[in-house]
């Protein structure tokens, strides 16, 4: 709903639909959006949804917001998969092809928007997704780091009943047994090698995140049982 290319006033006047998904949720449960476009979509997103939910006469320091993040070299392998098997890539085209093509696509679109001042916004941007930190400060600037929980994909997967732990605490949920959770929507497939030329352009900006951490450490999943990180 809300990286839908519209203004504040369009989306408060669509809002009755949008809230319409959530007609069937009743009223003492906990209702969530989960969706991996608002993130590192348009830079008008978090502005969007502090006023649109102020519009409603909510208190958005009382809004919280999950965000899992996946080692963005692996899930830029991922995505590849994904739209590979779905078409959206053609056959023809291999993972060094979408790397080189990528970062080369990347560097020109993130300087000319440094030029004009701006977050490169990542839409639609395989390598630019997974330049997680300026997109995390970015939020951080319209709402409290403290509404955050930020954790990887990797600390779920370490220890799944540890991390859904903390996630029920941050969203002040009963805690429930979640040992015997299974993984779901797995995809399957042989994974190629790793591009160095990958691995090398997000190591900066994974160690970027971890001095972001460090500085917020109120919106980070970070234990001595688990650590944060990829």
């Amino acid at each position: 709903f809300f990286d839908r290319h519209s203004s504040t006033d369009e989306k408060i006047n669509e809002l009755p639909r949008y809230l319409s998904h959530f007609s069937g949720c009743p009223a003492d449960l906990v209702r969530l959006d989960a969706t991996p476009g608002y993130f590192t979509y348009a830079a008008k997103i978090p502005k969007q949804i502090k006023e649109v939910y102020t519009s409603l006469g909510i208190d958005t320091n009382e809004l919280k917001f999950l965000l899992i993040l996946r080692d963005p070299a692996y899930r830029l392998i991922s995505a590849y998969e994904h739209y590979h098997r779905t078409g959206f890539i053609p056959e023809t085209k291999t993972l060094n092809d979408i790397v080189e093509q990528g970062l080369a696509r990347y560097a020109v679109a993130s300087k000319k928007a440094a030029e004009k001042g701006r977050l490169y916004s990542a839409e639609g941007d395989m390598i630019g997704r997974g330049v997680y930190a300026p997109h995390i400060r970015r939020w951080f600037q319209v709402f409290q780091s403290h509404q955050f929980l930020i954790l990887t994909l990797e600390q779920l997967m370490r220890d799944t009943a540890g991390t859904m732990a903390h996630v029920q605490q941050f969203l002040g949920l009963p805690q429930v047994d979640l040992s015997s959770l299974k993984h779901s929507n797995k995809g399957r497939y042989e994974l190629p090698q790793m591009p160095e030329n990958l691995v090398d352009f997000y190591a900066p900006h994974n160690e970027e995140l971890l001095k972001l951490k460090d500085e917020h450490p109120e919106a980070f999943l970070d234990t001595p049982q688990n650590r944060f990180g990829f």
